[in-house]
């Protein structure tokens, strides 16, 4: 009878439990009007680049911030960043605090998005943002907790929060769960209170082709 009832037990406890997918789950798309409300992070990775020196040498070029041939945008990345801007114009997408590694081609990025008459250089550099072939192994937990405090402190009302950097910063080691994105691309965050702490939820991604009007060459 004992046997019966856990076997019964087993049943019920392995049914009620979802089918493991296939695969790695897909994210959702965020559509970029939702940012005209602010209150969101928007984490890019830098838009098209040449990378045509060897790991080595572009490892001494991000270190150096160097824009030489293989360390900065190429003319496809700059349309790009260019098109990313006129979107965020168009739909009056509220701008805030603006964060960017120190690498020369997400410097570019920033510049172009977001530079205005008065400051072209309106924004933070921030250490955290690094490809990790840049960051020493002692500055590591400094980093994540930096990248942490970017995706989950609060925004004042109606500001956007935008940070620009590359592939591998947004891991399952920094951030509990590792997030792939294509060059250009965007993912987007909201600060949450997590049992009365400071926390963030992933919302999507911003696919480049998301941003620009089907004529816009850029896209």
């Amino acid at each position: 009878m004992a046997r019966s009832f856990c076997w019964i037990l087993f049943a019920l406890v392995f049914l009620s439990v979802p089918a493991l997918a296939d695969g790695p789950l897909v994210p959702a798309t965020f559509a970029p009007e939702r940012l005209g409300s602010g209150g969101y992070v928007v984490f890019f990775r830098h838009t098209q680049w040449d990378k045509t020196p060897s790991q080595s040498v572009l490892w001494e070029m991000d270190r150096a911030s160097s824009c030489e041939s293989g360390g900065a945008l190429n003319v496809q990345g700059e349309g790009e960043s260019r098109g990313i801007r006129q979107a965020i114009e168009r739909l009056a997408i509220p701008t805030g605090e603006l964060f960017v590694s120190p690498t020369c081609r997400t410097k570019q990025m920033a510049r172009i998005i977001f530079s205005t008459a008065q400051a072209q250089d309106n924004f933070t550099i921030a250490a955290a943002l690094a490809p990790p072939w840049v960051k020493p192994p002692s500055q590591k937990d400094q980093d994540t907790a930096a990248l942490n405090a970017f995706l989950s402190e609060a925004l004042p009302p109606g500001e956007n929060r935008f940070l620009i950097s590359h592939s591998q910063v947004l891991t399952a080691e920094s951030i509990g769960q590792d997030i792939a994105l294509e060059q250009g691309e965007a993912a987007v965050f909201r600060p949450v209170k997590k049992n009365s702490w400071p926390g963030f939820e992933f919302l999507g991604i911003i696919h480049l082709k998301d941003w620009g009007n089907k004529e816009d060459s850029a896209f």
